[in-house]
């Protein structure tokens, strides 16, 4: 049976027009820009005293995605912030009750660096519905999103995305989290000193898919993206080589969830029988105020030695960039089990606090 598909657009319920991509590209960057305050938005940026960044004192916790004018903040009760709101929370399940979005964030129409991504994103929508003979529903759209640290998001609406946000690098795939399961994309994001956590919203173009085992992280030459199920997935992988031609960042979602995110993610997964997307990009202990190596030092408590000595292993090469964050996580997933992990998570987390 052949394991392909094409992935339907949950976020409309039917199949995308590049003529509604351009009307969707117009309320982004266009006329909608004015329904963001470019002016609010300068004048926290003159207040501001420090530099933008990790472990910087700046009162202003959104300053490194609107310096520059790179975005602008979207504000009142326009349909941008509700419908991205709305969407979002409605993803992150039994969490979504005690889950705060504090900003939006999206593109302004000055900025020519993004009008020129999305025109090319536009022309290779067109070239993608071209290859599968001109039938749209064969090369539609999916909304995604993308979670990871504020500096990691902020470089990637800058500067694209790059090998070092792919697990396997420039041979590997970049993963994301279809809208409707925003709980799994909350995994994935590093909370900021103003207890912030960030996704990126973006569109992909999927054309061909690929089902993708269980720690594949492979898409074959003869598809174009890959998913690890057809029926509910949970992981989108786009090849590395292709993100920044098949993925669109439209919007920063800023928000405030509790610290034990997990556990709705644990309970979820109970409940369901089953995981909280693939083990692959399952329940991380990411979503936690603490770094890897903290876990790593209560980890121990929970391991057989030998488990430990490979866990030590992995985090050296973590350490030295041979492995994404994601795929350390991954590998010590399947390593030591879910359990452990949240014990080390937890344990970690007592200690810090």
């Amino acid at each position: 049976m052949d394991q392909t598909q094409i992935v339907e657009n949950e976020a409309s319920g039917s199949n995308v027009d590049i003529t509604e991509v351009e009307k969707h590209q117009d309320s982004v960057s266009g006329a909608g820009a004015a329904e963001a305050d470019p002016k609010a938005d300068k004048n926290a940026n003159e207040s501001g005293s420090g530099p933008s960044g990790s472990g910087s004192s700046d009162p202003d916790p959104f300053r490194v995605f609107t310096q520059d004018g790179t975005m602008l903040r979207v504000r009142g009760a326009s349909a941008d912030l509700i419908i991205v709101k709305r969407n979002f929370l409605s993803g992150m399940a039994l969490a979504a009750g005690e889950t705060t979005v504090v900003a939006v964030h999206k593109y302004p129409a000055s900025n020519l660096t993004h009008r020129a991504r999305f025109q090319a994103f536009r022309g290779f929508l067109a070239e993608t519905v071209h290859k599968y003979g001109g039938i749209v529903q064969n090369a539609h759209l999916k909304t995604a999103l993308y979670g990871g640290s504020r500096d990691e998001i902020a470089q990637i609406l800058v500067h694209g995305f790059s090998a070092a946000n792919a697990n396997g690098g420039a041979h590997g795939c970049v993963q994301l989290v279809p809208a409707a399961h925003s709980l799994d994309a909350a995994l994935f994001c590093e909370v900021d000193e103003a207890e912030l956590r960030h996704v990126l919203v973006c569109r992909v173009i999927m054309g061909r898919v690929q089902f993708v085992p269980d720690g594949s992280n492979h898409v074959g030459p003869d598809f174009d993206t890959g998913c690890d199920s057809f029926t509910d997935a949970r992981t989108l992988y786009v090849p590395a080589g292709s993100a920044n031609s098949r993925i669109c960042a439209d919007f920063v979602i800023s928000f405030r969830a509790p610290s034990c995110l997990w556990d709705y993610a644990t309970y979820a997964t109970q409940a369901s029988g089953g995981f909280v997307g693939a083990s692959s990009r399952g329940p991380r202990p990411q979503e936690l105020p603490i770094n890897l190596f903290a876990v790593l030092d209560r980890l121990a408590s929970f391991v057989t030695p030998l488990q430990m000595t490979i866990a030590v292993e992995l985090f050296w090469k973590y350490k030295g960039n041979n492995m994404g964050r994601h795929e350390l996580i991954r590998q010590l997933r399947l390593m030591v089990g879910e359990e452990a992990l949240v014990a080390a998570a937890k344990a970690s987390a007592s200690v810090n606090n």
